[in-house]
């Protein structure tokens, strides 16, 4: 069976990801009443929580605690900006295109965002497309899945780094123009370009005949 991949940018309307870095820095911010955190780096923040909590950031152990703090704050803020978002969250005309794409072939789900993000977001929005998920730095996102389950025949994805992985992998790909109107040079990336589910499909047909 043939492998479809998705870059989960292509199906998400608003960008939860932002929103939500933008969000779990203000939980701090709360909590230490320090409002200068919002626009903390991860280190400063860390240091901050060390202190607050009376961890020693320098300790292998404690600083792995320290770091669970963070990561689940962010899951628990992912979730919360995403469900606010939920009637607006999604392209829901592709969503319903890959459910009969589903019937012929392995559909994967490509993101940059943790698995633990990812696996909890799509059970919560009811998304059980997907044969497998994939969660890499988008450079390495070609390279899991081929070594998780094979190479892709093809990739829909927006995200210009994963175009450019495709190209030197020697992967079909299409550009998902609906997201936003892309580049010259983004387009010139892609083997195809999609602006719509109809676009989408003629241009699945023509690669994956």
């Amino acid at each position: 069976m043939k492998i479809v991949a998705i870059d989960v940018e292509a199906l998400v309307k608003f960008d939860v990801s932002k929103k939500s870095l933008q969000e779990y820095k203000s939980v701090f911010a709360s909590l230490l009443k320090k409002p200068a955190l919002k626009k903390a780096q991860d280190e400063e923040l860390l240091s901050e929580l060390a202190e607050y909590t009376g961890l020693n950031a320098s300790d292998e152990h404690e600083k792995i605690i320290l770091k669970r703090f963070i990561k689940e704050t962010q899951q628990l803020v992912f979730l919360g900006v995403s469900n606010k978002q939920k009637e607006k969250l999604f392209y829901d005309d592709v969503i319903e295109y890959l459910g009969e794409l589903k019937r012929e072939y392995k559909l994967v789900l490509l993101s940059t965002l943790p698995e633990d993000v990812v696996l909890p977001f799509l059970h919560v929005h009811k998304l059980p497309l997907f044969d497998l998920v994939i969660s890499a730095p988008a450079s390495a996102l070609l390279e899991s899945c081929r070594r998780k389950t094979g190479k892709p025949a093809c990739v829909i994805c927006f995200n210009e780094e994963l175009l450019q992985s495709c190209r030197s992998s020697d992967v079909k790909s299409i550009l998902s123009a609906w997201v936003e109107e892309p580049s010259p040079d983004k387009r010139a990336l892609a083997d195809e370009v999609a602006s719509t589910v109809q676009e989408l499909s003629q241009s699945l047909s023509s690669i994956l005949k």
